[in-house]
């Protein structure tokens, strides 16, 4: 659910991308808080979230030029997200208070997302 996520950073992530405010996005709680952020991404921009895990930061699948998401579990208990582009951290919502030392698997595991068009695809 998102409130593990620290101080709304999955919704200031997701307004980074759309170049929108954050405060316009709806705060999903509950056990299908992804799916909702989705089903309103779609309505209203006609986009949608894929997202999987991967074994470090860097994945060669997301063209240079795409911004995504990656998220990771804290040490301290919740997650935390930022956008990277081009395999560097470009926005982060905590103004990088969060090291790598500070996640729980460090970089070796993370959640990536991207917002895509016109199709959805379930990993």
């Amino acid at each position: 659910m998102t409130e593990k996520y620290h101080n709304n950073c999955f919704e200031k992530c997701i307004a980074f991308i759309l170049k929108i405010n954050s405060n316009i996005i709806p705060k999903y709680k509950g056990n299908d808080w992804f799916n909702k952020y989705n089903k309103w991404v779609f309505e209203n921009y006609k986009l949608k979230l894929l997202t999987c895990k991967m074994a470090e930061p860097f994945i060669d699948w997301i063209p240079d030029n795409i911004c995504y998401i990656v998220s990771g579990e804290l040490k301290e208990g919740g997650w935390h997200a930022r956008i990277r582009k081009d395999n560097k951290i470009i926005f982060d919502p905590s103004f990088l208070k969060y090291k790598a030392e500070d996640f729980k698997y460090g970089y070796w595991e993370w959640n990536v997302t991207v917002i895509i068009e016109g199709f959805y695809i379930n990993l």
